[in-house]
């Protein structure tokens, strides 16, 4: 593996991971979400702008704001990915640290995740000594706490670290010390028990990485009795990485080869009574396939993969606790990524608003995802009213909405409502309503002042 790359690939996990990680993570970001569909449509520069753009903000106006962090991690991972942008992003890298070590504390395992990232980068900068000190006080860090994994959230974020360090080994050859982490690592997946756990991280490519490293090491029996344990069946797995390989090397064509035959291995794979799947392989690949038409510009084709992997979802949520997983999964990101791009505004209210229902009958309206929905759908409307102010009445409704829900559950003074407030905030004031609007940034400043610092 290219260690390069690999530094690149760890501090794009930190914000699913930390994200997945804290249950008290603020709510939706429309900034986020911008960051995201300028990052799917290849808009890399646009990606950038917005993310210095929020940084500089934050900086200014709100040091203390959990996002900042957030942002510079993902500004790290755009330039880390530019010939000779390491130490660059090593340094942007080095002030988010800061700020988690200051919000979290030193033994936080949000804290240690950081660690390992800097020890990757000392690591591509040659310093293999402090790459080691590094390395081992992250696997200390996990270790003290071994007592303590009783979550998800817990061992979600230490299996991450355990995760970096173990392609550290295997550069230098060392399956020993490799073979011994990762399992370590598998014993604290098994404790993310949740309904969608096969789509976690790289949990379920676990049992191939320890096939790997007993091939390296010679032990060739050994590797094909774990190989059977795949999370994904490694044709299929095989096609899925050829596919992305051929997309990232611009190769379409091929790529869609690659995606087209996973798709019909898919769905036999699916269609077997004994699969353990549940119709997730078919879905995965055909999103994967959606992804490439999109970054060829071939929407309409795009359009028509999304729309059948959102009814896939449906077909899978409910209300019963195995498909409740599904049920949270629903929002179809790029989807209303593509719709709001198209300016089709309407049509991605028309699919939130089905969701929201759906979500509402499978969940109960007292959950963070019915939440993220509405504000999902507020932000919308939003749109929609730079060229008809009639539908920021729509926004003011469904933001509200959000606000009752979210206090419902958290009471009335709680930090989490600080990002909807201050959409909410920022709408009242395209609106002209400015009583309400000074009403909204009183509560504001008054919750953050009881923020401990």
């Amino acid at each position: 593996m290219n260690h390069r790359r690999f530094f690149v690939a760890v501090i794009a996990l930190l914000s699913t991971v930390v994200g997945f990680a804290q249950s008290d993570h603020p709510g939706p970001d429309p900034v986020q979400r911008a960051i995201l569909q300028a990052r799917n449509a290849g808009r890399l520069g646009d990606a950038e702008k917005l993310l210095r753009d929020s940084i500089q903000d934050l900086q200014q106006r709100d040091p203390r704001n959990p996002r900042l962090a957030s942002y510079l991690k993902q500004l790290s991972n755009l330039i880390a990915r530019r010939d000779g942008g390491i130490a660059e992003a090593a340094a942007l890298f080095q002030q988010a640290y800061e700020l988690d070590l200051k919000a979290f504390g030193p033994d936080d395992l949000r804290t240690t995740l950081d660690i390992v990232n800097m020890a990757w980068s000392a690591h591509n900068a040659g310093d293999d000594q402090k790459a080691e000190q590094l390395f081992n006080h992250a696997l200390e860090a996990v270790h003290s706490h071994e007592g303590e994994m009783r979550t998800s959230n817990d061992a979600s974020v230490a299996a991450a670290i355990l995760g970096a360090v173990v392609p550290y080994y295997r550069a230098q050859k060392r399956w020993v010390e490799a073979e011994i982490v990762l399992k370590e690592e598998m014993k604290l997946c098994d404790l993310i028990a949740t309904p969608g756990r096969e789509g976690f991280g790289d949990c379920g490519g676990l049992p191939e990485s320890l096939a790997e490293i007993y091939r390296e090491e010679g032990r060739h029996a050994d590797s094909v009795q774990v190989a059977p344990d795949l999370l994904f069946p490694a044709e299929l797995e095989s096609l899925h990485k050829a596919g992305e390989k051929f997309m990232e090397d611009g190769l379409y064509p091929s790529a869609e080869d690659a995606y087209n035959r996973a798709i019909a291995l898919a769905h036999r794979l699916d269609a077997d009574p004994q699969s353990r799947f549940n119709g997730s392989l078919t879905s995965r690949e055909t999103e994967s396939l959606g992804r490439l038409y999109e970054k060829e510009g071939a929407n309409d084709k795009a359009e028509q993969a999304y729309l059948a992997v959102q009814a896939m979802n449906e077909r899978r949520a409910g209300s019963e606790p195995k498909q409740m997983g599904f049920a949270m999964s629903l929002a179809p990101i790029n989807l209303i990524s593509l719709y709001e791009n198209e300016g089709r505004y309407k049509d991605a209210e028309a699919l939130l608003q089905h969701v929201y229902e759906l979500q509402v009958s499978y969940l109960g309206e007292k959950h963070r995802v019915v939440v993220e929905s509405l504000t999902t759908l507020a932000s919308v409307y939003e749109q929609e009213g730079q060229k008809n102010p009639a539908q920021y009445a729509q926004a003011r409704a469904s933001y509200e909405r959000a606000l009752s829900i979210q206090e419902s559950m958290v009471g009335t003074q709680h930090p989490q409502l600080l990002p909807l407030l201050r959409l909410y905030a920022r709408l009242l004031g395209m609106m002209n309503e400015t009583a309400k609007m000074a009403e909204v940034r009183q509560r504001i400043e008054a919750i953050s002042a009881a923020v401990p610092p």
